[in-house]
């Protein structure tokens, strides 16, 4: 669900309003970096929402409420950077609607190949990208024992994606102010 709210809604919400020049307008009143912050406080906010009502129709309850919303805020953080990212590469939300189903099968697949039993190869890909990072953490926020024991390591992978797609975000909207 986060994924599908980072990777899918606020970049619609971006790319709709740059497909009608409402973000052109945005900007002549805040900087790119203001914007891009709204979005991502818009992002953050739908997450904070969506998360705690899907545990309460689950009636999931983390044994770690801690690292729980730690790695759930982590890791909406981080895609909604990569999101947003992606959401420059369209000109309409009808070619972003089409082509990010495309972009969502690498975000997400890395989330169910942890824990699995596949090639070491495949499993070291799958820990070096944010959803596999942290889908451990969640997967230890819900445990009664640890099953990893990476968790500093998990946090890094998600907040360097995160530093990466925000650094790059921010160079592809100085670029598109150029």
């Amino acid at each position: 669900m986060i994924a599908m709210i980072a990777m899918l809604a606020i970049p619609v919400v971006l790319t709709e309003e740059t497909e009608r020049k409402t973000y052109d307008a945005l900007v002549l009143i805040a900087s790119h970096t203001e914007v891009i912050a709204a979005k991502a406080l818009l992002g953050v906010v739908y997450i904070a929402l969506m998360v705690p009502l899907l545990l309460l129709i689950t009636r999931i309850t983390p044994r770690d409420p801690l690292l729980f919303s730690a790695a759930t805020t982590a890791l909406g953080l981080t895609l909604i950077g990569l999101g947003l990212l992606m959401a420059g590469l369209f000109k309409s939300a009808n070619q972003l609607n089409t082509w990010a189903g495309i972009f969502l099968i690498p975000v997400v697949a890395p989330a169910f190949i942890v824990g699995l039993r596949v090639p070491k190869t495949l499993e070291r890909v799958a820990n070096l990208l944010p959803t596999g990072g942290a889908a451990k953490l969640l997967f230890d926020s819900a445990a009664a024992n640890r099953l990893y024991h990476d968790t500093v390591q998990s946090f890094l992978v998600i907040v360097a994606w995160g530093v990466v797609a925000y650094a790059l975000l921010g160079w592809q909207l100085a670029r598109r102010q150029a």
